[in-house]
């Protein structure tokens, strides 16, 4: 299992774990986004993760089976009053 910061081999399969979770405080989750860094491209291509409406919690698995380019892949959420960024997973 990788975790933010992390540094993964490129090209092999994997399995991407999303969890994200929110409060009263800061409203439903609104949106999600994976975001994949293509370094020898400069490139950059983003994949919205559907979500339950009025939902507070996030749980997904993306299973890549041909792994991913050198780069890197983060995430974006948001609720109504505010974003998380996420670190990256480095893809080396």
């Amino acid at each position: 299992m990788f975790h933010i910061g992390d540094e993964a081999n490129a090209r092999i399969p994997l399995t991407l774990r999303i969890t994200a979770g929110s409060s009263r405080e800061f409203g439903p989750l609104n949106a999600a986004v994976l975001y994949f860094g293509n370094i020898k491209e400069r490139k950059e291509r983003q994949e919205s993760i559907s979500l339950e409406q009025d939902s507070y919690q996030l749980e997904k698995e993306i299973e890549i089976e041909e792994g991913l380019a050198v780069g890197y892949v983060r995430a974006e959420v948001r609720t109504e009053k505010n974003l998380c960024l996420t670190n990256p997973i480095w893809i080396v």
